[in-house]
């Protein structure tokens, strides 16, 4: 036989459990307007390479200004190949800019869209690659759209090596 306090207790709790149960739960969703960019770099460290990041992601706002697409703030961080796999694979960066000769082996990834720039010519060519996740249908659309002009506004060139020739191939492309 139960206590007549633990029976109380337990007709009060049979009658809130249930009301419990039904609460609606809310789920905010919130969007905002900075695109996080992981920088993967394989020249050596400074202020001018660093230099190189800030205008990189200066252009890539203005190209998306430029697009009619809205202002976008794009927040730069230099990190390792392995970060930078880690965290576009996790959802903590929306894309990676590789600088360098190739796209480092944990950049290799399957579902995910490369879009690549080879600057200058010869013993000054440069290569640039934007790797994100095909997952993001809009976020595909804006960055395939945009990142030829990226690479080739004036303040990224500039702070790359001091802009091109007028005679200096410039080649993108996706894949």
């Amino acid at each position: 036989m139960m206590p007549r306090a633990l029976s109380i207790l337990a007709l009060v709790l049979a009658g809130a459990l249930p009301a419990a149960w039904s609460a609606e739960a809310a789920v905010v969703v919130s969007a905002g307007t900075d695109l996080r960019l992981v920088v993967v770099d394989q020249a050596k460290a400074g202020p001018q390479r660093d230099a190189i990041h800030r205008a990189f992601a200066a252009s890539l706002e203005k190209a998306v200004g430029d697009a009619g697409s809205g202002q976008l703030a794009v927040k730069v961080k230099c990190v390792s190949a392995d970060n930078a796999a880690f965290s576009l694979q996790g959802g903590g960066c929306d894309a990676v800019l590789v600088l360098g000769s190739a796209v480092p082996r944990p950049l290799v990834l399957s579902e995910t869209t490369r879009l690549t720039a080879t600057l200058g010519t010869d013993k000054s060519e440069r290569k640039a690659w934007l790797i994100f996740s095909k997952a993001d249908q809009t976020l595909e659309k804006l960055l395939a759209g945009t990142f030829v002009t990226a690479v080739t506004d004036t303040r990224f060139l500039d702070a790359l090596d001091g802009g091109l020739d007028p005679g200096t191939r410039i080649a993108a492309s996706g894949r």
